[in-house]
């Protein structure tokens, strides 16, 4: 946690359960009403706490569910004076109103609070004009969002609290069992979903995970081993399932990697890796994820999106059919491009995020786009991901869509609006490319049908459709880093 006092630490460490303390993003002093009284603020990865100025009480004021909006207001504040109205930022949260909740006691997302469905609003003035709070928060709440959807597919993803040395012997077993098993298909799939299964119970694994390089090493050699080569001859049609395997063990060698950069912004260990030896790793994670993965000659992504939505979503949605193996073949397929584009989302919010977590740090936003473009193959892959967005999105299905698939739809719209922002020719492909698409179907109004309102998730697609449509219609300007 940067640019916070020792006894600010301190105190936040004994009032906090220790889950919740190792997950405080940023605290920074704020003015909060118009008396000029002081207030520390304090962001975790769910909650937002006000501390007193003299730092012996606390409350927790909201958890990032309830929250309607966040801006930062460019405004004249008539009760500021000298340097804190030159240096303050007026930030303004619009809030679902829940009752106030004892720190010491929230474990979860949800104790503590009771939703009364009445907004409140919450200003704050940062008394640092640099200070990068405003989007933090506005990450946070993403990351929320994005957490709570998760959370809502089953119970794997729930965090779990154990002691750190047992995370610490789970993950070196998950490690030593991954790296000797490098030549089993069967054997390092199993491996790999044990430990994103950890990953997603419990933070600690994610931090031990960026601590060393070995087993990021061994599963970026199996991408490249699996995706651009195939151990069996995939001509050979008794061949394809195992071809489908090692397609499957890619998908689930992307989701791993992506998770491991999901909520991990912050550390340290994270933001070395991803300049390393001259930007090794990075070059390689953004080659691996554009690359078109080896496939039979005789493949192609079928031009009508009906029949292969029907197919996806049944397989997505585990409904009993048996599959052909060329029906097969192509769910393999879709699984493996979006896994991957949720590791070159991930890459992109990095870069994005950069800007405010570490401006020093060679790797950002300008940096990855630039590598995006010398790749040469992001135009057809894009091409794939709204072809995808379709099948998800089609509205022949007559059901809505799960948690998984609204995560899907989420990354492939959000990774579409930041080439959008920072990525002058891709822009203008999306734009010429994508007219129609975005003109007639990629509406809320029409996409809507497809949601489920109950999934967190929902609201920021929608949000997501309304910028994109207008975005892709206009006028695409060159990017201002």
């Amino acid at each position: 946690m940067a640019n916070i006092s020792p006894k600010v630490d301190a105190f936040l460490l004994k009032r906090l359960p220790r889950v919740e303390y190792e997950r405080i993003r940023i605290c920074e002093i704020a003015i909060v009403d118009a008396n000029g009284t002081l207030r520390f603020v304090a962001l975790s990865d769910e909650n937002l706490y006000l501390i007193d100025s003299s730092v012996k009480n606390m409350k927790g004021v909201l958890n990032y569910g309830d929250v309607v909006s966040v801006n930062y207001e460019h405004n004249y504040v008539p009760f500021l004076n000298g340097e804190d109205r030159e240096n303050c930022q007026h930030v303004r949260i619009v809030y679902r109103n829940s009752a106030e909740f004892n720190p010491e006691e929230t474990l979860d997302a949800t104790s503590g609070f009771k939703k009364l469905g009445k907004q409140k609003v919450l200003d704050l003035y940062i008394r640092s004009k640099m200070s990068p709070f405003c989007a933090v928060l506005k990450n946070s709440c993403t990351s929320h969002a994005v957490k709570q959807t998760k959370n809502s597919k089953d119970d794997s993803s729930k965090e779990t609290l154990c002691k750190p040395e047992h995370m610490k012997y789970l993950f070196q077993q998950l490690q030593e069992d991954i790296l000797q098993s490098h030549d089993s298909v069967e054997d390092m799939y199993f491996y790999l979903k044990e430990l994103l299964t950890a990953a997603q119970r419990s933070f600690s694994i994610k931090k031990l995970f960026w601590k060393n390089y070995s087993v990021l090493d061994c599963l970026l050699d199996q991408l490249a081993k699996y995706s651009l080569n195939s151990s069996v001859n995939v001509a050979n049609s008794q061949a394809r399932g195992a071809r489908c395997d090692e397609l499957d063990l890619c998908s689930i060698l992307f989701d791993l990697i992506a998770e491991m950069f999901g909520e991990t912004e912050l550390l340290p260990d994270r933001s070395s890796f991803l300049v390393v030896d001259e930007f090794t790793y990075s070059r390689k994670l953004v080659r691996l994820c554009l690359n078109e993965p080896l496939m039979p000659e005789s493949f192609s992504r079928p031009t009508k999106t009906r029949a292969t939505a029907k197919l996806f979503d049944s397989f997505c949605k585990s409904e009993s059919k048996k599959f052909s193996i060329e029906e097969e073949l192509l769910v393999s397929y879709c699984n493996f491009l979006l896994s991957s584009q949720s590791l070159l989302f991930e890459l992109v919010l990095a870069g994005v995020e950069m800007k405010w977590v570490n401006p020093s740090n060679r790797y950002d936003i300008k940096w990855l786009m630039q590598q995006i473009t010398k790749n040469g193959n992001i135009k057809e892959y894009m091409r794939a991901l709204i072809w995808l967005a379709m099948v998800l999105l089609d509205l022949t299905i007559p059901t809505t869509l799960n948690a998984h698939q609204s995560l899907w739809v989420y990354q492939i719209f959000g990774l579409t609006q930041n080439l959008m922002d920072y990525n002058y020719e891709v822009a203008q492909f999306i734009k010429e490319e994508f007219q129609e698409e975005f003109k007639y179907f990629f509406l809320p109004g029409i996409v809507s049908k497809r949601l489920d309102g109950e999934i967190p998730i929902t609201e920021k697609i929608v949000a997501q459709m309304k910028v994109l449509h207008l975005n892709v219609v206009k006028v695409v300007e060159e990017p201002d880093y």
